[in-house]
């Protein structure tokens, strides 16, 4: 997280946000800012009760009524750095709801089987396009944040794992 915003990401250039070619189409990445905050937590808790309706079938109506009701009245654990957000956003399965957040803001429509597909099969590009904008979103999301000294080496060892998980791989040939 040393890495220092260019000068087209300080002035707010918009020049600057990258671009992911896909299919014919060029996906605009929005800024790394509050906006892209509250869409990476509205997708945080919109998971979160996905989860709990992937349970309709399987419940008693009544138990399912009370788990949806307790999770819609827990939200708040899911806002930017709350438990529930760092369970989601850390979990391997939901490394794409930082891109598909970014995305939001010029792709309003864009959907998760979008943003899984776009990862998938065009690795390299989102890569390069997300490296462009990381560092300046952790900074973002750890503003006014007091951390000890070891939460702060714990937090770092998170990131990095997480960056390392949102840097797709590029594919290579089969022998």
């Amino acid at each position: 997280m040393t890495d220092s915003p260019g000068i087209q990401q300080q002035l707010g250039s918009d020049s600057a946000l990258p671009e992911i070619p896909y299919k014919g189409t060029l996906y605009k990445l929005g800024r790394p800012d509050q906006d892209a905050k509250g869409r990476l937590e509205k997708l945080v808790k919109r998971v979160a009760i996905d989860e709990v309706r992937a349970l309709k079938d399987a419940l008693p109506p009544a138990a399912y009524a009370e788990l949806f009701a307790e999770r819609t009245k827990n939200l708040k654990q899911y806002d930017t750095w709350r438990e529930g957000w760092r369970a989601t956003v850390f979990e391997p399965a939901n490394a794409h709801l930082f891109l598909w957040s970014l995305l939001q803001a010029h792709h309003p429509a864009i959907t998760a089987a979008d943003v899984l597909a776009l990862a998938t099969e065009a690795p390299e590009e989102v890569g390069y396009a997300l490296a462009q904008v990381m560092p300046a979103f952790f900074r973002m999301l750890l503003e006014g944040i007091a951390l000890t000294p070891d939460q702060q080496q714990a937090l770092e060892e998170k990131l990095s794992e997480f960056r390392e998980r949102l840097t797709p791989t590029p594919k290579t040939p089969s022998t």
